[in-house]
């Protein structure tokens, strides 16, 4: 009887948790923090939706943070490899200072286009949004699939080839 007491509370736990884990995330999908380069304020699930029928690629990333700058050629590599496929590549500056992160983008020749797309928000603005995919660190990649499901919340960098081959099966797959 003492076990199936502690089952029940185990079980009864881990629904509340994952509960709680699923209105969080709702809640930080509908935040409105995100700036575009003209200034106006999107949600992450509006950007995602914006996508929708492609596979995205969500680059969380700062100009101050070295790592992030390091993989930006690995990810201009990488939309140049697969500009030809339904794949959006989103990148999410915690930063700021809007001048700055305009500066670095276009150091990086890493500028909006067809495929590309830049927002930024103050970290301690994102900060939902990252907790919500358990991102403590950046970068931090995100990907979704066509219908706008994260399905891998932790992605690899963009210099790893994994990363490469599951947005070309994403891409590829019919629907979600």
């Amino acid at each position: 009887m003492k076990k199936l007491s502690v089952l029940f509370f185990i079980f009864f736990a881990m629904q509340n948790l994952l509960t709680a884990q699923r209105s969080s995330y709702k809640a930080a999908m509908a935040s409105r923090v995100f700036a575009d380069s003209s200034g106006n304020l999107h949600s992450l699930g509006d950007i995602i939706e914006q996508q929708k029928g492609k596979a995205v690629y969500l680059d969380f990333w700062a100009t101050w943070c070295m790592p992030c700058l390091q993989s930006m050629p690995a990810a201009k590599s990488l939309a140049q490899n697969l500009k030809d496929l339904p794949i959006s590549f989103v990148y999410i500056a915690l930063d700021d200072n809007p001048v700055q992160w305009r500066a670095v983008i276009e150091k990086m020749g890493i500028s909006a286009s067809p495929t590309r797309f830049h927002y930024r928000a103050a970290r301690r603005e994102a900060e939902p949004v990252l907790a919500a995919f358990y991102a403590h660190a950046i970068p931090h990649y995100v990907i979704f699939d066509k219908s706008g499901r994260p399905v891998a919340p932790h992605a690899t960098s963009p210099a790893e080839k994994a990363t490469e081959k599951k947005l070309r099966k994403l891409a590829k797959a019919k629907g979600g």
